[in-house]
């Protein structure tokens, strides 16, 4: 019994060796190329499209009311600083001109009657003179009074000398009443004159200004992007409030939006390459000046991106034209040292779940990895491998875990 039980035994173990190594020998080998894992810099360029806009704006309102009396510049041309825009008529300038004129001639004139003090003068002669009729009527009535109590003269005379007397004593109140009103009035005329004389004066020196802004003049070298509707020969405009042209600066600079996972490696100062629509082979130089805080959100269907607005000043070349809303495509390149990075030809998954075939001991095994940054054809890896590990490049579509490979040499 027992010599039966170890011949089946070595049939078994025979016949399962054969099969083991029958298997063996039929196990499919995947040819495969591989790639290992090392760090390297990284080098990325930011897309972004941009568009041409001018570094400053100038609005130009009416600097007075007045009507139009020519028009030298259109929408669209470019002007020089100091270059006439727009003609203002002058006449009724010149016309406020003369009357403010006139007026200060006339506060002059009458100031100057005041100072030399002619009617206080004519006023104070009269008062002098009741004054002194009124001396003598007192010392006529005193007579009069002694030479009627001693019966000189009769009560006839007396009563004379004394309504004299009183006559004179009510002119002299009146003229002396009127002496303090014409010195009161006077001096109330010659504040108010005065005050009106630095009014009138001011008033002068605005109408001189005023005229001097009958020729509206561009402030800076630019090019007029915008003429007001309704301006035209002859029309009336307000001042300060009617809008006459809008002018850019011939100064350039480019305006684009970075996407919310770029931003954080944009930085003041970066380099950038600048390619318009209008000269696809002519590259504009161009440096990151401004990079703004607020974020800008748009949805596409359920998609919704974030990203945010970024100024570069640009070098523009003499041999090309440039006009504010010319757009094109800004191109940022950025390095990063010493990143682990592999191609993306040995990623396969979706943007939210990637892997990789980890090849160890002439097998393959699958790795999920999590990245980071990405460039035209790699990835950084932050998770899942480490430096020195071969994964599978173009890993095949028939390519399981486990799967026995041999490396394309």
């Amino acid at each position: 019994m027992k010599i039966k039980l170890f011949v089946l035994f070595i049939v078994v173990l025979t016949l399962g060796l054969s099969g083991f190594f029958y298997l063996k020998r039929k196990e499919k080998i995947i040819s495969v190329s591989s790639y290992t894992v090392k760090k390297r810099d990284l080098k990325i360029t930011v897309i972004a499209r941009g568009e041409v806009a001018s570094e400053s704006k100038h609005k130009i309102n009416a600097p007075i009311s007045g009507q139009i009396k020519g028009i030298m510049k259109q929408e669209g041309d470019i002007v020089k600083k100091g270059e006439i825009l727009l003609i203002f008529d002058t006449s009724s300038q010149l016309a406020r001109l003369k009357e403010v004129e006139r007026n200060i001639i006339e506060v002059e004139n009458r100031l100057l009657e005041l100072n030399e003090g002619i009617e206080i003068e004519r006023a104070r002669k009269a008062f002098s003179e009741i004054e002194l009729a009124l001396q003598e009527a007192k010392k006529e009535h005193g007579s009069q009074k002694i030479l009627y109590e001693k019966g000189a003269i009769p009560e006839k005379e007396y009563f004379a000398s004394l309504l004299n007397l009183q006559r004179n004593e009510e002119e002299y109140k009146l003229r002396e009443k009127e002496l303090s009103s014409i010195i009161k009035r006077n001096e109330a005329e010659r504040r108010l004159l005065e005050y009106n004389l630095e009014k009138e004066k001011a008033n002068y020196k605005e109408q001189e200004k005023n005229l001097s802004f009958t020729e509206v003049k561009s402030p800076i070298n630019g090019i007029i992007i915008q003429k007001a509707e309704g301006i035209e020969e002859e029309g009336f405009v307000s001042q300060g409030t009617s809008h006459l042209f809008t002018i850019a600066s011939l100064q350039y600079e480019v305006s684009c939006s970075v996407d919310e996972q770029d931003i954080g490696n944009i930085k003041l100062g970066q380099l950038a390459t600048v390619i318009l629509d209008a000269y696809p082979y002519k590259p504009i130089e161009g440096k990151i000046k401004k990079v703004s805080s607020t974020v800008s959100s748009e949805e596409y269907g359920r998609i919704k991106t974030k990203s945010f607005p970024i100024r570069l000043s640009i070098n523009k070349p003499d041999d090309i034209e440039l006009y504010p809303g010319m757009s094109g495509d800004v191109k940022i390149n950025l390095s990063f040292k010493d990143r682990l990075v592999i191609p993306f030809d040995a990623v396969f998954g979706t943007r939210e779940k990637k892997y990789v075939f980890l090849i160890e001991k002439d097998r393959v095994k699958k790795i999920k990895i999590k990245t980071g940054l990405e460039s035209i054809d790699k990835f950084e890896v932050l998770e899942g491998l480490k430096e020195g590990d071969r994964i599978v490049l173009n890993p095949p579509e028939n390519l399981e875990e486990d799967t026995l490979c041999k490396v394309r040499k």
